[in-house]
C-alpha cells in the first residue's frame, strides 16, 4: 500500500505533496488498514536523529537513521545559502492520501478529510 504524503505550509497556505512512502503489508492490519499506513507514513517522516529526506548518509559519513528505502522524497530539497536542509516532519495538519482518500493528521491519529480524491 502507498501513502502520498501532503504538507501543509503555513506561509504561504499552500499543500505540497512530499513523499510516497511504500507501506509493508506486515505493517498493516493492527487498526483499519488505511489508518495503519497512515500511522507507518508518518512515523517514517520524522526528523529524530537526522532527516528523513536527506538520503542514507549524513555529509559526514554517517549513517542517516531516519532513512527509510520506503519513502521516495518527491520534491528537490530546499537550498539556503548554499546549504541543503531537508524537509520538516509530518506534523497535524497535513495530508495523507491512501487509495483515493485523505485523511488529515490530528492530535491524536488521523481522520477522514473528503471521501475521495482526483
Amino acid at each position: 500500500m502507498q501513502v502520498k504524503v501532503v504538507h501543509f505550509d503555513h506561509e504561504t497556505s499552500k499543500f505540497y505533496a512530499v513523499a510516497i512512502v511504500n507501506v509493508p503489508s506486515y505493517q498493516l492490519g493492527f487498526n483499519k488498514a488505511e489508518m495503519d499506513a497512515c500511522e507507518y507514513a508518518f512515523a517514517r517522516t520524522q526528523n529524530i536523529f537526522g532527516s528523513w529526506s536527506k538520503g542514507q548518509y549524513h555529509e559526514d559519513g554517517e549513517e542517516n537513521q531516519d532513512y527509510s528505502t520506503n519513502v521516495d522524497v518527491l520534491l528537490p530539497l530546499p537550498i539556503h545559502e548554499g546549504r541543503t536542509y531537508g524537509f520538516r516532519s509530518s506534523m497535524i495538519g497535513d495530508l495523507f492520501v491512501v487509495n483515493g482518500n485523505i485523511y488529515v493528521c490530528k492530535t491524536f491519529g488521523f481522520e477522514l478529510y473528503e471521501k475521495e480524491f482526483a
